[in-house]
């Protein structure tokens, strides 16, 4: 798809617009834009292993935040002092940061859309996050917010239907099932963390969790089957 140095590859006239330059094209040990560039695929590399859930709304501020620093630190450089090679680094590099960027506002305004779908959303992105931060854990309380959550997700399917499926684009409910498919994932690496590692977490949850995955399972099923019609 692209290809900028070794390290961040860009090549592509979606993201350049008129200018698609490959890797035979550009000899890169003579880029003064390649040591940015590499640490820019090392600063992003740690962002994406550390980062929040990809469509939660710390997520999207975080990542906008890394963007926009790095576009600031581009805007330093001097593109006159540049030869060739490095000039072509830089545009592309720019490109890159500016649709990462726009990728980001589309991708709320896509999670926006599914909200009315997703009501019980944040509840998981919250649990899932709060282990990235390795808060302690209440093995009760979470065994509770289990079962408010089964009750959501069932409460958001009848919802859906009791609306009829003519009253909904598909085009968004097929959004709402990716990402509630997603969502599922998010829950089970939460619950799949603690699970064993600490038997009274595994004591209390183990049911209610298989209650609330079967829960998403089934909303994403009929998201797709009955409203959607795949």
């Amino acid at each position: 798809m692209r290809r900028i140095t070794q390290s961040l590859v860009i090549c592509s006239a979606t993201i350049v617009g008129s200018l698609v330059v490959c890797a035979q094209d550009v000899d890169t040990s003579r880029s003064e834009m390649r040591a940015m560039i590499e640490r820019y695929s090392a600063d992003r590399a740690i962002q994406n292993r550390s980062a929040p859930v990809d469509f939660s709304a710390a997520h999207s501020a975080r990542m906008k935040q890394f963007y926009g620093e790095w576009l600031a630190s581009l805007d330093r450089a001097n593109f006159d002092a540049m030869g060739q090679d490095g000039r072509i680094d830089y545009l592309l590099f720019k490109n890159q940061l500016e649709y990462e960027l726009r990728q980001l506002d589309t991708r709320s305004k896509n999670f926006a859309e599914t909200s009315a779908f997703l009501p019980f959303a944040q509840t998981i992105i919250d649990l899932e996050e709060s282990r990235r931060r390795m808060e302690s854990i209440d093995s009760a309380k979470a065994a509770a917010t289990l079962a408010r959550l089964e009750k959501q997700i069932d409460q958001s399917r009848k919802a859906v239907e009791a609306d009829g499926a003519r009253n909904v684009k598909k085009t968004v409910a097929n959004r709402a099932a990716a990402t509630a498919d997603s969502l599922r994932n998010s829950l089970r690496a939460w619950f799949n963390f603690y699970n064993g590692y600490d038997p009274l977490f595994t004591w209390w949850t183990d049911a209610p969790y298989k209650a609330t995955d079967k829960a998403l399972q089934n909303y994403v099923t009929f998201l797709r089957e009955k409203i959607v019609g795949l």
